[in-house]
């Protein structure tokens, strides 16, 4: 059974073309963030490099976006293309 060590919250805010991450452990600590990325291609590698610097591996992270439908899913697919596990919820679960 997975039980992930990092929870990574991603924030999309597609007005502003960029999004927000952090990163927490359970029981709730802050380890980092929030930190703004660009929605693009190179914001999607400053993602991975700074997941990278905090040592959230693939096997020892999830990441929670909220359904925002066709706006997230290249930021989506990037991170599981990397090994990423990927929850996408609705917004009530999310706030």
């Amino acid at each position: 059974m997975f039980a992930p060590t990092y929870f990574i919250g991603l924030d999309l805010d597609s007005a502003a073309r960029k999004f927000d991450a952090s990163i927490g452990t359970t029981p709730w600590k802050l380890v980092a963030g929030p930190a703004a990325f660009a929605d693009s291609l190179d914001g999607f590698q400053e993602l991975l490099a700074w997941l990278r610097r905090h040592q959230c591996a693939p096997a020892q992270a999830v990441l929670c976006m909220e359904a925002t439908g066709f706006l997230g899913e290249p930021l989506a697919y990037f991170l599981a293309a990397q090994g990423y596990r990927v929850a996408i919820e609705p917004l009530v679960k999310v706030r």
